[in-house]
Parts: structure tokens; C-alpha cells; sequence
């Protein structure tokens, strides 16, 4: 499940994830939320990309067409067709991934160099600035 946007009353409510998404036994799932254009959701899923659309919370698996996997993603930056997943577990890296949403897969395209983020601090203190 992935939370909703607040409802009128200011709630939160869960979304229950179905399509291409299974819960796992271990670990964490569904993290990593953020907004694309349309409204559509992007979710990081133990190493998968998944486009979710928030009226069913059907999910959709995109596949990868290149680069390192994305096993420990934990965070997501998403910034026009790129987005930056940060990685969990203490590797202290950031994953640079182009999305090209009409054919429903991304590449992960390199890490993120200097001067940018690099940890899940820093990317959290480029974000409050």
C-alpha cells in the first residue's frame, strides 16, 4: 500500500497496490513515492520501477533497458524525464535514471557525480534549501 494524498477532511488514506506489484515477505515495499506529470505514481519496488495510477492503485511494472539494477532503491527525485534513486543500506549513492514513460522503461544511466547529492542526507538537505 502506498499512502493517498490527504483526503478533504485532511486524512490520509492507503491505496491497495494491485497489478504488476507483490507484497514481499521481507524487507521494505513501495518506496520512494513521487508524482508524475498526469498524475500517475513512480514507486520505487525492491529494484523495480513501477507507474501506479492512483484512482485503482493498479500497478505497472517498466522495464529496464540498461544500466546497474536498482536492488536497495530507497528514494525518489524526480526532476522532467530523470530521476534520481537514492539508494539505501549505507551505499551513500545516488543512481541518475532516464525515464521514457510512452515505452514504459527507464535506463539507469550512471551515478550521480559531485557536486550534486550524493547521500541520502545531502539529498534531503538540497530539498529543505
Amino acid at each position: 500500500m502506498v499512502p493517498r494524498r490527504p483526503t478533504a477532511s485532511g486524512t490520509a488514506a492507503l491505496l491497495p497496490l494491485s497489478g504488476d506489484w507483490e507484497q514481499s515477505t521481507t524487507g521494505n515495499d513501495a518506496n520512494g513515492i513521487q508524482t508524475l506529470p498526469g498524475g500517475d505514481l513512480l514507486v520505487v519496488d525492491q529494484g523495480a520501477l513501477l507507474r501506479v495510477n492512483p484512482a485503482t492503485g493498479v500497478a505497472t511494472r517498466l522495464e529496464q533497458a540498461a544500466g546497474r539494477a536498482l536492488t536497495g532503491g530507497d528514494g525518489l527525485e524526480l526532476r522532467g524525464a530523470t530521476v534520481y534513486v537514492v539508494y539505501g543500506f549505507g551505499e551513500d549513492s545516488v543512481a541518475t535514471v532516464g525515464l521514457d514513460l510512452p515505452r514504459g522503461e527507464f535506463a539507469v544511466t550512471g551515478p550521480l557525480s559531485k557536486p550534486g547529492p550524493t547521500t541520502d542526507q545531502e539529498v534531503v538537505r538540497v530539498r529543505v534549501r
